[in-house]
């Protein structure tokens, strides 16, 4: 009788924390900073700043369109600026106003050169990311994540973006 007691009070709080984690959670826009290690015609770390759009789809499943700029220094000593859209499909579980994240995406590295020597104006990219939101206060809160990019057509081309910023909820 015990254990049946124990198992029922158990399936009580599972149902409860399903009743609460139903509420899919507003919009947001993020702000992203932080340092982007790149492997392109040159290898080194330089500043990326990034925007992303926060649209829940469910409790557990967001769209994240966003945008991603860099600038860097290739072997030549060319000094080359790139913008990365691209859209990510993410899974996120809350654990109160944690909500840790893993997601895939795709979409374009654009070579904003006006001479781009013979470059593609824009690549093909592939990226995961994995990260965590925490609501901070009212509509504020904070991300950080780790975002992996292959860019090219056979990836000859690579990107990590160690990142953190803050989002408004709308």
């Amino acid at each position: 009788m015990g254990c049946a007691a124990v198992v029922a009070a158990l399936f009580s709080v599972a149902g409860a924390g399903d009743a609460r984690a139903q509420e899919i959670p507003p919009p947001a826009v993020a702000l992203m900073l932080g340092l982007s290690q790149y492997d392109l015609s040159g290898t080194g770390t330089e500043s990326t700043v990034a925007l992303r759009i926060d649209l829940p789809m469910s409790d557990y499943l967001y769209a994240e369109p966003g945008f991603a700029y860099m600038r860097y220094d290739t072997d030549g000593g060319a000094s080359i600026t790139h913008l990365t859209a691209e859209v990510q499909l993410q899974g996120s579980y809350p654990f109160g106003r944690w909500r840790p994240y893993l997601g895939a995406g795709a979409g374009g590295f654009f070579d904003l050169r006006k001479q781009r020597g013979g470059a593609d104006f824009v690549e093909p990219t592939i990226s995961g990311a994995g990260g965590v939101r925490v609501a901070l206060v009212s509509d504020l809160g904070a991300r950080a994540e780790l975002r992996v990019r292959g860019i090219g057509r056979h990836f000859g081309g690579s990107a990590a973006e160690w990142s953190a910023g803050a989002f408004w909820s709308f």
